[in-house]
């Protein structure tokens, strides 16, 4: 493998300390086990006194896995290699928390521990922690009558609250590798007003308030620039000038200490602005908009001044009157600590944090720090980005700091997206600011910015938008000349990137989901089976669904739309990890199994295992069984005892059956260890194949070995068998577990559904982004307790007497800390998104009322650095990145914008993309219309109106609504449901068998297949056999009229003109627009040899199809709304194959795929769908239909109706 020079340097370099910043794309897992490889072979160091940590078990393993092959290799030709290589087995490759465990087994007495401690599961640790809780309340409660610190916290605050904040202060401190020594510290902490400008408290206010006024300098600047132009009205000259002094003063202020701030806050006065009476419209232009700067920059002195405290003192008096409090909730802190490490000890379990806490007090021990660390030459670490401050502790204790030993960080601080786990990204950045570049430095660093990953727009599309984004003013990082991502391997011919805005005003947040999976899906359809292009612009393939990965912010009420959405438009998909595993129906089933399992009594149980597919007892059965013992305090189990010996047959022998079975179970159950049982009890009852056979088996199946897989685990940790094992589950029910099994492999031709934060690692050919529109930061909330590493902690200001509260001061500070770390992680995680995609990337996101002028201003504020900090989306962020080279098209039912976008935008109609932008934008103002994005060529209709109160049709006539049709189901219909929009083949599907219509939207696939060709919706309906021991169905003929459906939709007419009375001309032509729709995209690949050419040309050769062709105005699957009444009020939604004017009226044809023996014996079937239609065209153009005609494709002749 060749090396970039600078890969090449971070495996040869010999530095006591080395940090590799590897950007996303970079080769870093190569580049780090080259340098493991280069230590051994050329420096003589061997693998097992080497520590690499890496973030997860599965990099561990693959760390592993490459190590052993590479010197294998080696070894073939180097015996000490092959020893080596032998050794990687026994090699400390593993996550930080392995090498904890195994620190702490080896110094168990140190630790004053068990030597055959168990690691504690949630649920038991859970149950420990709820109990040393509740005896430390009780105590709590005891001390308040004679402790006044403690009788302050319990009389200010509720029993609920101090539970809140005793667990959120707890976790915060175990995160710490001095938890309680952090906490005596700043609980014991004296604020003085003399100290106050030194305190980060107030460096955080400083730092905040100098960032605005750059803002307000910035925005001064822009109106600096307006006054040289020659019709700048002079009056407002004086009035500028005054204003830069005011800003110049402030910007003072903030470098001289809080105080002295908000001193300079609350006397900042502007100018009265200068009287101008502009005698031109340039004049009157500019003037309005050095008004709308001088707002702006002096809204954000107002907005400082919400932020600031008006008096200090007053602040620090609320803070010293809490300060009781604080200390009863340090001393309530202790108090549980000591209760909940006595319990876990006693118990012989610890859990995660202990395992990181034993490990640093025993590396804190001279002797045994010694030992430890004298067993590593070398510490790798991988992922460094990600590392917690307490874990840095460890890897820091374990240095020798001589010559022998070296350290190796790699990882890439932009990536850096579990905050939440308790990363901390400022470890890295340390390390980067401090460390040099230079060969020979003993702390050195080298940056791999060579991304061997994506293509060169994507690429460009990434720097485009973090040079804008990420300062570290705001974002903790600077995007400069070493962060910038460069080609690997420069492309050409890339496609660019596209951005889509969903215009999301009066749409619920779920609507906006399913607008955006619609959107995504479509695009997908229209791209699938495309030739791919290699950096050389040389075709490389076609794009398959696997090649495809669909990114998502969070998976919570988003996925499961995603994935319906797309199974609907037939797209394969799989959803990572977001499925819900324990609430699906085997896992849930198992879960009532082994519960009966466990105690026979359990009446719920049994009920439901007779139930279930291994005995099938009908609800009839169930009732006769308690019928035989109808006494309340008899348990059912009594009664099936009962029925066994006295029910009538067959029942009898049914009951005894189940309770033999059972009983055999619970003997193989007593008989073998857990996880072999479950197993075996799946396979011999059926269970895994019945449910490997239902819709979603292989996923059903996952789940299942999911189950099995935990208890092979609770055998090995837990001592409390079957019972706590099926209560782990029950709990992992009620509190919404999201374990879930992986099923998907990487050969599947499936699109993958994952979030942004399991997409880290991996890389696609494309990838959509949706959600983007979503907001930033969270929602501030009220809380009664605040905490930063940096600044401490403090209680919100509680007068128990007067019954008021407010945020202290430092709680103040620690909320800006808070939302500026969240900001900056919001744009790593875009980050992170943006460099999954190899060849192609798709930004989705929504945006409430978008106008021009909205839009002017998102890009234009691109300029200003506190735009990016003042952003209210990812969205806006990418926005503000746009540039007057890139395209902006609006698709919308309206007409398009007709003015441009001044200076800043190209205009908004642009009918083509401009081929040198970066970004190609689509403004959405319809999204429920905007499902035909690609092509954007079929002409929408208009928004119909409302039909008046009780309107029905029938051969083009109004009735009244005493007058309804004679329709036999109109008149029985009873539905509990009926949905706000539907299409007109799903109404129609309804009425014509009966049950409720669906909230489905009609599109061009939808109406393809014929009316009645519908999947069975009962359970009944399925069939009894395996679908591949059922005869085959019709599919072929049914799809080949589908796709000739298709085909007739989007061939071109004008070739069609001249061909006509031609047949072999016409045929030839139909041959050449399937290769030219095929190779365009229009086609699938897969589904050309499904156009039957002959067909499609039958078609144009009849007498409807020379009409259509001798129209001018013709349209094909034109799309409607039309709101009706009549059977419900709903908005009916629907798709018109062909309509064309034909002496100033609508002629209105549908094609059919049905196999009838007649074109007339298709009219009962869809005449209802024809009047519809007529309907919906009369209203919305405001011309008659003279002619409805249906064309069966199958037999290539017409049956029409006149009005």
């Amino acid at each position: 493998m060749r090396f970039t020079p600078a890969q090449q340097q971070a495996i040869d370099a010999t530095n006591p300390e080395l940090l590799v910043s590897a950007a996303a794309g970079s080769g870093k897992t190569a580049v780090l086990v080259e340098h493991i490889v280069q230590m051994i072979t050329q420096r003589g160091c061997s693998i097992d006194r080497m520590l690499i940590v890496t973030f997860t078990r599965a990099a561990a393993g693959e760390m592993r896995e490459r190590l052993e092959n590479r010197l294998t290799d080696l070894g073939e030709t180097d015996p000490r290699l092959a020893r080596q290589a032998d050794l990687v087995p026994m090699a400390q490759i593993s996550t930080i928390h392995s090498f904890c465990q195994q620190a702490v087994r080896q110094n168990f007495q140190h630790c004053g521990i068990d030597p055959q401690f168990g690691l504690c599961d949630e649920r038991t640790r859970q149950a420990m922690y709820d109990e040393c809780l509740n005896d430390t309340l009780d105590q709590l409660y005891t001390l308040a009558k004679t402790d006044p610190d403690i009788k302050s916290l319990t009389a200010k605050f509720p029993e609920k609250s101090i539970v809140e904040m005793l667990g959120s202060l707890y976790r915060f401190l175990l995160s710490r590798p001095d938890p309680m020594e952090w906490l005596d510290r700043h609980a014991n902490h004296h604020w003085t007003l003399a100290a106050l400008d030194q305190e980060p408290m107030a460096q955080s206010f400083c730092q905040e308030a100098a960032l605005m006024t750059d803002a307000m300098q910035a925005l001064w600047k822009q109106a600096e620039a307006l006054s040289q132009r020659p019709a700048f009205p002079a009056p407002y000259l004086k009035t500028l000038a005054a204003d830069l002094i005011t800003l110049q003063d402030l910007s003072a202020c903030c470098q001289k200490g809080m105080r002295t701030l908000i001193d300079g806050v609350n006397l900042c006065k502007f100018a009265r602005l200068a009287v101008a009476r502009p005698d031109t419209q340039d004049e009157a232009e500019l003037a309005e908009a050095f008004k709308d700067l001088r707002n702006r920059y002096k809204g954000l002195v107002d907005e400082l001044k919400k932020l600031l405290p008006a008096d200090c003192t007053a602040s620090l008096s609320d803070m010293a009157i809490m300060a009781p409090a604080v200390h009863g909730l340090q001393k309530a802190v202790h108090l549980f600590h000591d209760r909940f490490t006595g319990e876990k000890r006693e118990q012989g379990m610890i859990d995660f944090n202990d395992l990181e806490h034993m490990t640093l007090d025993i590396l804190r021990q001279p002797y045994l720090r010694q030992q430890l660390a004298g067993r590593f030459d070398a510490v790798f670490v991988d992922e460094y980005q990600d590392v917690s401050e307490l874990q840095e502790a460890i890897l820091n204790a374990l240095k020798r700091h001589d010559e022998k030993q070296s350290y190796f960080y790699v990882g890439d601080v932009k990536q850096s997206i579990y905050r939440f786990r308790l990363a901390e990204p400022g470890l890295f950045l340390g390390k980067l600011n401090r460390f040099s570049p230079q060969e020979d430095a003993p702390c050195r660093k080298i940056i791999l910015n060579r991304n061997f990953r994506s293509k060169t727009t994507v690429l460009n599309s990434v720097n485009r938008v973090f040079a804008h984004v990420m300062d570290r003013r705001v974002m903790e990082i600077d995007y400069d000349a070493d962060a910038m991502l460069y080609p690997g391997v420069p492309s050409t011919g890339d496609p660019a990137t596209h951005v889509h805005v969903l215009n999301t005003e009066n749409l619920r947040s779920q609507d906006t989901v399913l607008a955006e999976a619609e959107l995504i899906a479509r695009d997908i359809l229209s791209t699938i089976d495309t030739p791919v292009v290699d950096a050389q612009g040389q075709v490389a393939g076609r794009l398959q669904y696997s090649d495809i990965a669909v990114l998502l912010p969070a998976a919570k009420n988003v996925a499961d739309k995603v994935e319906a959405t797309f199974r609907r438009l037939g797209i394969p998909v799989y959803c990572e990890g977001v499925g819900d595993t324990f609430h699906s129906e085997e896992v849930t089933q198992l879960i009532q199994y082994l519960s009966l399992m466990d105690n026979l009594m359990n009446d719920l149980a049994l009920i439901s295992v007779l139930r279930s597919p291994l005995f099938h007892f009908t609800e009839q059965m169930l009732a006769s069984v308690r019928l035989i013992k109808p006494e309340r305090k008899a348990s059912y189990l009594s009664a099936l005892q009962a029925a066994a010996e006295t029910g009538d047959e067959p029942l009898r022998a049914s009951c005894r059956d189940a309770l033999d079975t059972l009983e055999r179970e619970r003997f193989y159950l007593r008989s073998m260890p857990l996880a072999d049982y479950l197993w075996d009890f799946l396979n011999r009852s059926g269970l895994y194949l019945y449910y490997g056979a239902q819709p979603g088996g292989k996923a059903r199946q996952a789940n299942l070995q999911l189950i099995c897989h935990r208890a092979s685990d609770w055998d090995r940790n837990h001592t409390d068998g079957l019972h706590g094992f099926v209560q782990s589950l029950i709990q992992s029910q009620q509190t919404g577990d999201d374990d879930s099994p992986a099923i998907v492999n990487p050969w599947e031709n499936v699109v993958r559904i994952m979030t942004i934060h399991k997409s880290k690692g991996l890389e696609f050919p494309t990838v959509y982004v949706m959600g983007l529109g979503g907001s930033l930061l969270k929602r501030a909330a009220s809380r009664d307790i605040s905490m930063h590493g940096d600044v401490g902690f403090s209680l919100a200001y509680v007068n128990e007497q007067a019954r008021t509260r407010r945020m202290t001061l430092l709680q103040g500070a620690i909320a800006l800390r808070e939302r500026n770390a969240e900001r900056a992680e919001r744009a790593r995680v875009l980050y992170v998104a943006m460099t999954r995609s190899k060849n192609r990337l798709v930004l989705v996101g929504g945006m409430s009322g978008i106008t021009q002028e909205g839009l002017c201003k998102s890009v234009a504020a691109g300029s200003d650095i506190y735009a990016a900090r003042s952003a209210k989306s990812m969205l806006d962020w990418i926005l503000q990145s746009l540039t007057p080279q890139d395209s902006i098209q609006e698709l919308s039912t309206d007409c398009p914008w007709k003015t441009d976008l001044s200076d800043q935008l190209p205009t908004v109609s642009t009918s083509f993309p401009h081929k040198s932008a970066l970004f190609q934008v689509f403004i959405h103002m319809d999204p429920a219309v905007t499902k035909q994005t690609a092509q954007n060529r079929r002409m929408p209709m208009p928004q119909l109106p409302t039909l008046p109160q009780g309107t029905r049709l029938e051969n083009g006539l109004h009735r009244l609504p005493n007058q309804r049709l004679d329709d036999p189901f109109l008149g029985s219909m009873d539905w509990p449901h009926h949905p706000f929009k539907t299409g007109v083949t799903a109404l129609c599907r309804a009425l014509e068998t009966g049950q409720a219509p669906e909230t489905e939207e009609e599109t061009a696939e939808v109406k393809r297949y014929p009316l009645l060709q519908q999947k069975p919706r009962l359970l009944e309906d399925m069939p009894k056999a395996p679908a591949f021991l059922l005869p085959p169905k019709e599919e072929i003929a049914l799809e080949t009229g589908v796709q000739t459906h298709r085909l007739l939709g989007l061939i071109d007419l004008d070739g069609a003109r001249q061909a006509v009375g031609d047949p072999k001309a016409l045929y030839a032509y139909v041959c050449r627009e399937v290769e030219r729709l095929t190779a365009f995209g229009s086609i699938l690949q897969k589904d050309a040899p499904r156009c039957d050419r002959a067909m499609a040309a039958r078609f144009l050769e009849s007498d409807l199809g020379r009409r259509m062709l001798r129209s001018a105005t013709v349209h094909r699957e034109w799309s409607f709304n039309l709101m009706v009444e009549e059977p419900f009020h709903t908005l009916l939604q629907g798709v018109i194959d062909l309509c064309f004017i034909e002496d100033g009226a609508w002629v209105l044809a549908d094609y059919k795929t049905d196999r009838v023996s007649s074109a007339a014996d298709l009219w009962p079937r869809y005449h209802r769908q024809l009047e519809y239609y007529a309907q919906a065209l009369t209203a919305g153009t405001g011309l008659p239909v003279k002619e409805k005609a249906l064309f069966s494709l199958r037999l290539g002749e017409s049956f029409a109706k006149n009005d």
